[in-house]
């Protein structure tokens, strides 16, 4: 059983990360769970439904913590009292960072692409880190999500961010019927993340599927871009260059639509709210990055699109 997925369809058919859960409403996995320590008790339940004919009677419940039982009378046979284990009426809370923490694990972030900020949307949206893809200075943003498309806020937005990476993955519990923006693809997290014996793995074969689009073997190496440093490379440049503020989301734009033939300026603006031109941006010099392909549009000089 992976239990890991088990845990993200648990959260996916609970109200709200913050709703209290009985262990009927864990798929079998209260024991697991509580073990990692993804759920922690929070008292009992007060009465239950007990069977009584062809219906069902709410009675109120005795608990025994010291025995580990909790006992009623029957509504049926009112004489009769019956006892049962306290695990049946548990009350759990969710621990959803510790389930992060372990997830994050498995994949084996580098400590200094962990995520240090992870809340994306509170309760729907988070982001583990960045995955180092192959021997390039590119990185894969890792996601997980819950109900994307029910959170009211405007989780795309989240996502074309100009100062978070491209091209990621977003884990969900099953398929979620939206067009992912920024070259982000969604996988279910059971086929990337596999049980392994008491643990669980990266499924490396499927892994490297899904970021078969990303630029991840050696020739890549002497062109990048690092969106948390701002350092560019291109073929063509003697050295690298570092861009901060303002110019670092500018150019963080052009390079993830490094693929296609160009974007207009305007775009670009709305993304960033830089200067309303390349000169007013970046000053001289900017055509050594960034080339003019027609009225008011660039793109980035990247060796992906010369002809």
């Amino acid at each position: 059983m992976n239990v890991y997925a088990e845990f993200l369809n648990c959260l996916e058919h609970a109200r709200s990360i913050d709703a209290r859960v009985i262990s009927a409403e864990l798929r079998g996995c209260a024991s697991p769970f509580a073990a990692r320590r993804w759920i922690v008790p929070d008292g009992y339940q007060t009465s239950i439904l007990a069977p009584v004919l062809n219906c069902e009677e709410e009675v109120d419940v005795v608990v025994d913590q010291e025995r580990g039982t909790f006992r009623y009378r029957s509504p049926a046979q009112p004489r009769r009292v019956l006892t049962r284990s306290l695990d049946e009426i548990a009350i759990y809370a969710f621990n959803v960072d510790a389930w992060l923490d372990a997830i994050a694990d498995a994949f084996e972030f580098e400590n200094a692409h962990r995520a240090r900020r992870r809340l994306v949307i509170d309760g729907h949206l988070w982001h583990l880190g960045n995955l180092r893809v192959g021997r390039t200075h590119h990185f894969a943003p890792i996601y997980v999500a819950r109900r994307l498309t029910q959170c009211a806020d405007d989780w795309r937005k989240q996502l074309i961010d100009p100062l978070r990476p491209s091209h990621g993955i977003v884990l969900t519990a099953g398929e979620v019927d939206v067009d992912w923006p920024n070259g982000h693809q969604r996988c279910g997290i059971d086929d990337l993340l596999i049980a392994s014996g008491d643990g669980i793995a990266c499924d490396i074969e499927v892994l490297g599927r899904l970021l078969r689009g990303v630029p991840a073997n050696a020739a890549d190496t002497d062109e990048w871009f690092d969106e948390r440093t701002g350092e560019l490379k291109l073929v063509h440049m003697a050295a690298p260059r570092v861009f901060k503020g303002k110019q670092k989301a500018v150019i963080a734009t052009f390079w993830k639509a490094r693929d296609q033939a160009s974007i207009k300026w305007s775009d670009v603006v709305t993304q960033t709210r830089c200067s309303k031109d390349p000169d007013s941006a970046f000053g001289s010099g900017w055509n050594e990055w960034i080339e003019k392909t027609a009225f008011a549009r660039y793109r980035i000089r990247s060796r992906r699109l010369v002809a």
